[in-house]
């Protein structure tokens, strides 16, 4: 069963890529487009904090987001909710073309840095 009344989050899926043009050293230009705003249920998860290995601390969000199923969303995607984005770290599918649990996670820097 599925409660649409929890899918109360925008959820806007953002994809990357690299067009002809080139800059000053020749790499290839990125762009970031907008491919769709979803419906989404948010379901925090209990590790929210973790350090990086280089003695630099910062806080990992991890987060679940839940959508209607689609066939367009990549693991190289990125995700942005409520201004934050995040990093795709997997993608399941629920039931039969029903829904998507999309496991997300956002880096952020210490306060002051």
């Amino acid at each position: 069963m599925i409660r649409v009344g929890s899918m109360n989050r925008r959820l806007t899926i953002l994809r990357t890529s690299q067009g002809e043009e080139r800059d000053e050293y020749g790499v290839p230009i990125s762009t970031t487009s907008e491919v769709a705003t979803v419906w989404a249920e948010r379901i925090p998860k209990s590790e929210d904090e973790a350090m990086s290995k280089v003695d630099i601390e910062f806080a990992i969000s991890v987060v679940t987001f839940r959508i209607w199923f689609r066939t367009d969303l990549k693991a190289t995607d990125g995700l942005r909710c409520e201004g934050v984005d995040y990093d795709i770290t997997g993608i399941r599918e629920l039931g039969f073309r029903e829904r998507l649990e999309v496991t997300a996670e956002a880096r952020t820097a210490p306060w002051g840095a």
